[in-house]
């Protein structure tokens, strides 16, 4: 958890855009489990699995319509994804320092 910061609940705004415009809202939260949020017709969960002695971060997304948008915002985001993922990964294995 980040100091001094209130930890997410549903209904928050989920990411920004142009860091101005919420885009997304966090739909349910368990801390230290899972959090799961809608954006832009998609649901995105990242839950925390125990694997031995450390932990696997599990991103899911799935998206309700298979249409050329859906796909495109799929091949869009694997990318943004996998470098998010890698980045909490390192800051988990450092203890958030950069």
């Amino acid at each position: 958890m980040l100091r001094d910061l209130p930890g997410p609940r549903p209904g928050d705004p989920f990411s920004r855009a142009a860091g101005r415009f919420d885009v997304g809202r966090v739909r349910s939260v368990v801390p230290g489990e899972q959090l799961t949020a809608s954006i832009m017709g998609a649901l995105m969960s990242y839950v925390l699995v125990p694997a031995g002695p450390s932990t696997r971060l599990l991103l899911k997304v799935v998206v309700a319509e298979r249409n050329l948008a859906a796909v495109a915002l799929g091949l869009g985001d694997l990318p943004m994804a996998r470098k998010q993922l890698r980045t909490l990964a390192r800051l988990a294995e450092t203890g958030g320092a950069d």
